[in-house]
């Protein structure tokens, strides 16, 4: 991970290299002494995380990270000897907020924190741009509003109405899916690949063989080594498939090709959505 250090202390950048070093897989890219300094570079050196005085003279840190949020939203840690700005530092969605003195196991706490944040940055980055694009378009006052999406569900001999954005998270079995939903959970005899079609351009999205859940349902994405599982509002962990990642990668992204025995495929044979 890359770290820029900006404090107008040669002392403080000096005990913050020196904490630094003894963190594995740490590389400090640059210090800067100044807040125009800090954002040349970052632009040049595109460090994953920067460690920013509040208290500096001309831009001060926190202007410095809202500047930053408008570049590419990296990690930040703010570093400084006053209390009194904590509540400010999370305003601009801070990672965290060391006092100096510096302990070393406290910084290493906040380090450890960026690096998680940055493991599930890419999947929370994707879903916000997914939701946003899944949202319709906020109407006109002159004119009638959108109806509800709907997803008719085909139950023994019925079809049963069920308003998508009631629609918590679906799980496949076999040869049928259970849809959860606010009141109740359905179960219907269709496969994922089906379902993905039929709800395509909503905010149900395929993230796991045998898992689809509601972009407006997650509370948190945790990383866990090379896994990610999302949790959503209910509590409901969910894992992401290796090969669903990209599902949520920001349209216009470029895509890694798909394996031939992708789960979107228009063949798909009923039953094999359930393989982990």
């Amino acid at each position: 991970m890359k770290v820029l250090i900006v404090d107008d202390e040669p002392l403080a950048i000096a005990n913050l290299e020196h904490i630094l070093s003894d963190i594995q897989g740490i590389s400090v890219v640059g210090t800067a002494k100044t807040g125009l300094a800090a954002l040349h570079a970052f632009e040049a050196r595109k460090p994953d995380l920067l460690l920013i005085d509040v208290d500096m003279p001309g831009m001060d840190g926190l202007s410095l990270a809202h500047e930053l949020n408008c570049r590419g939203r990296p990690q930040i840690i703010f570093v400084t000897a006053f209390d009194r700005f904590a509540s400010r530092a999370f305003d601009v969605e801070a990672t965290d907020f060391v006092l100096k003195p510096v302990e070393p196991v406290r910084l290493g706490d906040a380090v450890e924190r960026a690096r998680q944040r940055l493991l599930v940055a890419p999947i929370m980055n994707a879903v916000h741009d997914a939701a946003r694009h899944a949202l319709p378009a906020a109407p006109d006052t002159a004119q009638t509003p959108e109806p509800d999406q709907v997803y008719w569900a085909k139950v023994g001999n019925r079809a049963l109405r069920i308003n998508v954005r009631n629609i918590r998270r679906i799980e496949a079995c076999k040869d049928y899916v259970f849809i959860h939903t606010d009141q109740r959970k359905h179960m219907v005899r269709t496969t994922m690949a089906t379902l993905e079609r039929e709800l395509e351009g909503t905010a149900i999205r395929r993230v796991h063989r045998s898992h689809m859940i509601n972009l407006h349902d997650i509370q948190e994405v945790i990383a866990e080594g090379n896994s990610r599982k999302i949790t959503l509002t209910d509590g409901t962990e969910i894992p992401v498939g290796r090969n669903f990642r990209d599902r949520l990668r920001p349209i216009g992204e470029t895509r890694p090709p798909h394996r031939t025995d992708s789960p979107s495929t228009a063949n798909s044979r009923p039953g094999e959505q359930h393989r982990a």
